[in-house]
């Protein structure tokens, strides 16, 4: 360190007051002694300290020295930065010619700025964010796999996973969108459920600091293949399958799904204790094997009984023996549906020649069924338990194809009925 002279600001007396000259002279003096007792590069991001950075010569450069903090895997960690400024010319000869470009440099450390994480995406994906869906409660068990596997198709994207999380642009994401739309026919839902997965990962990093903006907010998600129909049961095909799936608990698990309008995570989250008085009070899901909240709190809500259920529901009882829950495998916890369906659902239906169209398409069938029978739309929304009439009526209330030709007779007739009355109409 250079050996200091002593610097004396000028005081009362002697004229001070009436020398301007030699406070200018002072307030020039006093940053280049600062910097003596201070090395410049020194940084204080938390302190509340300006940085100034070190600016000197590199061969033909002006060059930059500072230090920020930087996170890698999600922890505080202190780098020295060196960035090129200008070429030394004519217009940049002097350290101060070169101070403006270096205030801009250090404007967003000055300014409080965020530290950014060196963490690359894929690395920030799989030991920051996932970790976190895990084990938060703020995410349903079905939402957690879901993310699960849209990781999956991310981390196919090397290039993309490869980038640092600070670097990433929102052009990056629709290419990672793009290419995961190119590499099979995907439907519209699985691209937005792609972007929605993403979005959902850099809004936690702006929220943690980790980056200052989320990249994805003005991606156009790529165009995926038209969805696929969904079914809704109708009350003839629920009769051919209890028929067919006559081995318990397969009756009683369609026959409660049929009518009740239970989802099949509700379905298994059953126990007796919950039904009271002739109703069903919903009071949790289970979504392979672990038991959470319901999807909503509109879910949580107490349901009619029916007494054909009711009857089958106490016959199950009968033969199975009280346990804890309604529906259980042979251990004694919530019934593993996906096994289930394995073993004995889907080999019962197909050897019947029978398609089978998932647990969704009883719930669906409630919502058609009950409109077929004049039910007002709201009755059904209050059964399905949803938060908006709409979602009932565009997703689960469905128009079969003997419906449409009903109602196309019928305008047919009405049409040959008004031709012949405006027929006399013109002769007379």
């Amino acid at each position: 360190m250079a050996r200091l002279g002593r610097l004396e600001r000028p005081t009362s007396g002697s004229g001070a007051q009436h020398s301007p000259y030699k406070l200018s002279v002072f307030m020039r003096v006093l940053p280049y002694y600062c910097a003596q007792i201070v090395p410049s590069d020194i940084v204080a991001l938390d302190g509340g300290n300006m940085q100034t950075g070190n600016i000197y010569k590199h061969g033909k450069w002006w060059v930059l020295r500072y230090r920020k903090t930087v996170l890698v895997n999600g922890h505080p960690k202190r780098q020295r930065i060196v960035k090129k400024l200008h070429l030394v010319d004519d217009q940049h000869r002097s350290e101060g010619s070169v101070r403006e470009l270096a205030d801009k440099i250090l404007a967003p450390l000055n300014a409080g700025a965020a530290p950014e994480s060196v963490d690359t995406v894929g690395r920030y994906l799989e030991d920051v964010f996932l970790p976190y869906i895990k084990t938060s409660k703020d995410f349903q068990p079905s939402t957690a796999a879901g993310y699960h596997h849209q990781f999956n198709l991310i981390k196919r994207q090397e290039q993309f996973c490869k980038l640092p999380i600070h670097k990433v642009s929102t052009g990056d994401v629709h290419d990672v969108l793009q290419a995961i739309a190119s590499e099979k026919a995907r439907g519209q839902r699985s691209l937005k459920n792609a972007r929605n997965f993403l979005s959902g990962a850099f809004k936690f990093a702006v929220n943690k600091r980790l980056i200052p903006i989320n990249p994805v907010q003005g991606v156009i998600t790529p165009k995926g293949t038209r969805p696929s129909k969904t079914h809704a049961y109708t009350l003839d095909e629920i009769y051919t399958l209890l028929d067919v799936l006559h081995e318990e608990p397969a009756h009683t698990l369609c026959l409660t799904a049929a009518l009740s309008g239970l989802s099949q995570s509700e379905l298994v989250a059953l126990k007796w204790d919950d039904i009271v008085n002739g109703e069903i009070n919903v009071k949790r899901g289970v979504w392979h094997g672990k038991i959470s909240k319901t999807k909503t709190a509109a879910r949580e809500e107490s349901l009619p009984l029916l007494s054909v259920v009711h009857d089958a529901l106490e016959a199950h009882k009968a033969r199975n023996g009280y346990h804890e829950w309604v529906f259980h495998g042979e251990t004694g916890e919530p019934l593993r549906m996906d096994n289930f369906n394995a073993r004995v659902i889907r080999p019962t239906l197909k050897e019947a020649k029978i398609p089978w169209h998932g647990w969704h398409a009883f719930r669906r069938g409630l919502a058609s069924n009950l409109r077929d029978l004049g039910a007002d739309p709201k009755v059904a929304q209050a059964i399905l338990r949803h938060a908006n009439v709409r979602t009932t009526l565009d997703f689960y209330t469905k128009v079969r194809p003997e419906q449409r030709t009903e109602a196309m007779n019928k305008l047919q007739t009405a049409f040959k009925r008004g031709q012949r009355t405006f027929e006399k109409r013109k002769a007379s």
